[in-house]
């Protein structure tokens, strides 16, 4: 019973802040859209075919990129419930570096600490782009398209290193915070289920050669 009143207040904590985010996106475009209009400039102009604009729909349908939207989303919501944890964190170093007593390794741990935490926002929305190019371009037409080198293969191993690159250092801030552990390995296990999803869905993208990454 107790876990079942955790969850939902996680849950309920958690549309709010995905209604807090929406709102404040759409009043930043609501702002844009105006300014443009005062100075004349035409915004979102596309050109695309109803074929494309079809192929983004079902790609934004697929269970891949409805998981890795819920990942960007997760991230967001951790970051937003424990930034105390982090100010603390670097509150933590500065009181040492006042009082003389700051050794090496305090150091080390912060600026690894901080490496992560850039490297998991930097990726945060990156694997949900990737997956949907990789999901919109998933049809070969294998009389002018190589099996393995193609737009769809690309884009999955950029998501998969993306992917692994942002479990490596979700399992430092595990390893660290012991006291949001439990979230942390919520955000691993869906980590792993992108993971596992892409590698099922496009079985030649770790044969994809990244030009100038993958040459030997």
């Amino acid at each position: 019973m107790k876990l079942n009143v955790i969850d939902e207040k996680k849950a309920s904590e958690e549309k709010g802040y995905l209604q807090e985010a929406t709102e404040k996106i759409e009043i930043a475009i609501k702002e844009i859209k105006e300014l443009a209009k005062e100075k004349g400039v035409v915004l979102f102009e596309t050109t695309e075919s109803p074929e494309q604009r079809q192929k983004e729909q079902i790609a934004r349908a697929h269970h891949l990129a409805i998981i890795s939207k819920q990942y960007a989303f997760k991230v967001f919501v951790w970051f937003k419930r424990n930034g105390p944890l982090l100010h603390s964190l670097g509150k933590n170093i500065l009181d040492k570096v006042e009082l003389g007593i700051l050794e090496e390794q305090d150091l080390f741990d912060f600026l690894g600490i901080d490496e992560e935490i850039n490297t998991i926002k930097r990726y945060q929305h990156q694997i949900h782009f990737k997956l949907l190019r990789a999901l919109q371009n998933d049809e070969l037409d294998l009389a002018i398209q190589d099996e393995i080198q193609n737009d769809a293969n690309g884009s999955a191993k950029v998501a998969l290193i993306l992917t692994e690159k942002s479990l490596n250092a979700w399992e430092v801030l595990f390893d660290y915070f012991k006291e949001a552990q439990n979230e942390i390995l919520d955000i691993l296990v869906l980590l792993k289920q992108i993971q596992k999803e892409t590698s099922e869905e496009f079985p030649n993208a770790q044969k994809f050669i990244r030009p100038g990454f993958d040459e030997t």
